[in-house]
């Protein structure tokens, strides 16, 4: 706080002051600076007040409080890591923030071999039925109940989706033909598409009539991640879209 700054460096120009009572003060935290009390022979103050130096020290009282700033005095470094807690809905962007800022970080292709192979071995080995349901109908779809009317998804697993080839997709859940059911197709493909690109990429030379709309979200799609993973060095401007509807393993 400035005010606890400004008292701190008057005190140590002013050795006349010996008694000093600030026990109904609003100060929040203090730096080194407020060594220069501890001459003080009274110093009425409410450290419990304090949120720096921390509370478990502050707690403890004066002495617990100049420890700590000696300590700080000796040796200390700014702070270059904190914890970030992203809230919100499903679908609302927390997975692709995150890793988005990540990636501004640089080392951008291990993040991002790190992140699809986490996703990998988290659908293979966690997912059940249960958990595609809640990511198709609460991301992809956006219709709670979309998931059960794709009756060839019952029993489906996340090791077997991983396996799934993009007209498998669409015969699983691109049933209805609506248009809902193509976002689905589109979206769940593009997402295939950045776990196994090589499995896709022979669905493009094997690709039949029937579904040639779905052609270019692939080969868009492809071309993302072959621009992400293939460069070198990684490009300046990352291609965010590719990070899209991914699934929820990354933040969990």
């Amino acid at each position: 706080d400035a005010g606890a700054v400004a008292l701190a460096r008057a005190l140590e120009s002013n050795g006349t002051v010996t008694t000093m009572n600030m026990s109904t003060n609003s100060i929040a935290s203090v730096g080194v600076e407020f060594l220069s009390t501890r001459r003080l022979l009274k110093f009425g103050f409410d450290w419990r007040n304090l949120v720096w130096p921390p509370p478990s020290v502050a707690k403890s009282g004066r002495h617990a409080v100049y420890a700590f700033l000696e300590a700080v005095k000796e040796k200390s470094a700014p702070l270059a890591r904190s914890r970030v807690m992203f809230v919100g809905a499903g679908g609302s962007g927390k997975t692709t923030l995150k890793t988005a800022l990540l990636l501004r970080g640089g080392n951008t292709h291990a993040i991002l071999r790190h992140l699809r192979q986490e996703m990998r071995e988290r659908i293979e080995f966690k997912w059940d039925e249960q958990s595609l349901r809640e990511w198709v109908d609460t991301d992809l779809s956006r219709k709670p109940g979309f998931f059960n009317q794709c009756r060839r998804a019952e029993g489906l697993t996340g090791k077997r989706w991983l396996t799934y080839t993009a007209q498998e997709v669409i015969d699983v859940f691109g049933g209805s033909e609506t248009e809902t059911a193509r976002g689905v197709v589109s979206k769940m493909t593009a997402v295939l598409c950045f776990l196994n690109p090589d499995a896709f990429r022979k669905t493009i030379t094997a690709s039949p009539a029937s579904w040639t709309w779905l052609l270019d979200t692939i080969v868009e799609s492809l071309d993302r991640v072959d621009g992400l993973f293939g460069s070198e060095p990684p490009p300046a401007e990352i291609d965010y879209g590719v990070l899209l509807n991914l699934p929820h393993v990354w933040t969990e």
